[in-house]
C-alpha cells in the first residue's frame, strides 16, 4: 500500500501500539538532539527571566522584580545542582559507584534552601512573596520555550519533506 493511501494506523504501527520517540528516531539521532535541547535549557531559563525582569522593571513595579530576580534565581540554581547531581549519579554508574559528597550535598538542600528563602521573604516582606514565587517558575517557562523549539523544528522539518500537509 502506497504511503498516501496508509490510514493512522498504518503510518504510526498497529492500532493498540504505544509509539515512543525511541521507535521513531534511530538512536544515532536521538542523543545529539537531547544534548543540544539538553544545552539550550538553561538558555532559555535564562532568556525567560532576563525578559520578564525588564518588563516587570519596566512596568515600574520595582519591589516585585527584586521578588521576581530572587525567585528566578533560587530556581535555576536548583535546577543547576540537580542537573549535576542527576549527571553524577549516571557517570557512577559507570565508573567508579560513588557520588561525590558535594553533589549529595547539594541534591539534599536544595528544597530546604528554596523553602528557607521563600519563608524568609513572605515572614519579613521584605520582597514581594508573589515575586519571589513567580521567579520559582522560570524553569517552567523555560521548558516550554524549549517544547515550542522542538515544535516548530517538527512542523518546519515536515513541511520540507511532504510539502505541507494541505490540500494541492
Amino acid at each position: 500500500m502506497p504511503a498516501e493511501e496508509a490510514g493512522p494506523a498504518d503510518q504510526m504501527g498497529q492500532a493498540g501500539q504505544i509509539v515512543t520517540i525511541h521507535s521513531l528516531v534511530p538512536e544515532k539521532t536521538l542523543e545529539p538532539a537531547l544534548a543540544k535541547a539538553e544545552a539550550r535549557l538553561p538558555r532559555w531559563m535564562a532568556l525567560c527571566a532576563v525578559v520578564t525582569f525588564v518588563a516587570v522593571l519596566a512596568a515600574g513595579r520595582f519591589r516585585f522584580a527584586g521578588g521576581f530576580a530572587l525567585g528566578a534565581a533560587l530556581a535555576v540554581l536548583a535546577y543547576r545542582w540537580l542537573h549535576q547531581a542527576v549527571a553524577a549519579a549516571l557517570s557512577a554508574g559507570e565508573g567508579s559507584g560513588r557520588v561525590p559528597k558535594t553533589m549529595v550535598f547539594k541534591l539534599v538542600i536544595r528544597y530546604p534552601l528554596a523553602f528557607g528563602a521563600v519563608y524568609l521573604f513572605y515572614r519579613t516582606r521584605l520582597l514581594p512573596f508573589e515575586g519571589v514565587i513567580a521567579g520559582l517558575f522560570v524553569p517552567v517557562a523555560g521548558v516550554l520555550m524549549e517544547c515550542l523549539f522542538q515544535l516548530g523544528g517538527v512542523i518546519l522539518s515536515r513541511k520540507e519533506v511532504g510539502g505541507g500537509s494541505g490540500p494541492a
